[in-house]
């Protein structure tokens, strides 16, 4: 698999264009989305292959990464393995360094990046290869820029059922629920949606999480359309083929995350489970933010009983999860100080978040 990747390189731009060179796709979400579902539905296809996450691919992106000497590649491999999330799913640091050694120097960002997905995902002869992962929502100008007619993929879901399972939800890094203010997490969930309006979206495909799950085959269909690229395999869904295993890849402290989905099939009652387990406060503080871009993706809003919300019952549930947030901040920030890679992806994830207009 990877002597094909170092073949295409040692080639001339001409010679390339006749090799078959892997799609990427980028997979776009917000935490509870329904990105893991969708993952395990395209990896259930026999050329795809779904990337490992982690941080570190955002990194490679916005330092626009490139590899000049042994010690570029020590200092990416320990990149590699200091991020918690993408070493938990136990990539070989030897054998990591040994794929990024064999490159023709210098290496550019997209051949060290087709070149480490390629190594990690255990599927061979693999046309395309989604990268699934944080901190590149917001970098799909420079994506376009830096990569070879990349595709995207956005999946989003009904802010209150969003919300509602990322509070239950803990961070694998953290080890704080994902989410403890329906504010803070609808300006969030908001300000995705709002970016992918304004960008130009020909190389992009929108897909709402609960029409997946009524029409799984039609939908994924839709996914292979989209994706299909002409001089590789042609896609086609079988709602029966199991071939990746994506979920069985899946690190089982990761697993937890996931109860929902097993063996890459959800629960499709899950809908409208929202309804039963967030709260009347949570669900008008979010359609009082949202209230506009739900109705406009289809999602109905429901009628709040006047009492439960209350100015004096708002006031004193604000007050509350502002309690909640501060001592969550103060937890997320021990672990911060405590692991600096942690610290510095955060400095970077927040400073990509004011900058992402002009990334």
């Amino acid at each position: 698999m990877f002597k094909r990747n170092l073949k295409m390189t040692l080639m001339t731009n001409k010679e390339k264009q006749s090799v078959k060179v892997p799609q990427l796709i980028f997979l776009f979400y917000v935490n509870r989305s329904g990105s893991t579902y969708l993952s395990s539905l395209l990896d259930s296809i026999n050329a795809i292959g779904v990337s490992i996450e982690g941080p570190f691919l955002g990194r490679l992106v916005w330092e626009n990464a490139e590899l000049r000497s042994d010690k570029d590649i020590e200092s990416l491999v320990q990149t590699i393995m200091a991020d918690p999330q993408s070493s938990s799913w136990e990539p070989d640091p030897k054998k990591i360094y040994d794929c990024l050694k064999r490159l023709p120097k210098p290496a550019d960002t997209q051949t060290i990046f087709i070149a480490i997905l390629q190594h990690c995902i255990s599927k061979k002869d693999i046309d395309y290869i989604v990268v699934k992962g944080s901190g590149l929502h917001f970098l799909v100008p420079r994506l376009r820029r830096m990569f070879h007619n990349p595709k995207f993929l956005h999946i989003f879901r009904d802010p209150r059922a969003t919300y509602g399972s990322q509070t239950r939800a803990t961070s694998v890094n953290i080890g704080t629920p994902m989410a403890s203010d329906p504010i803070v997490a609808t300006k969030r969930w908001l300000r995705t949606i709002e970016y992918f309006e304004k960008i130009p979206n020909d190389d992009l495909l929108k897909i709402r999480f609960e029409d997946l799950l009524n029409d799984v085959s039609g939908k994924m269909n839709e996914v292979c359309d989209f994706i299909n690229t002409q001089g590789l395999a042609p896609l086609s869904f079988d709602p029966e083929s199991s071939s990746g295993g994506y979920f069985d890849k899946i690190p089982d402290e990761q697993k937890n995350l996931h109860k929902k989905v097993k063996k890459g099939k959800a629960e499709t009652g899950r809908t409208e489970a929202w309804r039963n387990e967030v709260s009347e406060m949570d669900i008008h503080l979010i359609q009082k933010k949202a209230g506009h871009e739900m109705v406009r993706l289809g999602y109905e809003l429901i009628e709040i009983d006047p009492k439960a919300k209350s100015p004096m019952k708002v006031a004193k549930y604000l007050f509350k999860i502002g309690i909640y947030s501060i001592k969550y901040a103060l937890q997320r920030y021990v672990v911060y100080l405590s692991n600096p890679y942690l610290l510095r992806e955060r400095i970077i994830a927040k400073y990509q978040e004011i900058k992402h207009p002009q990334s």
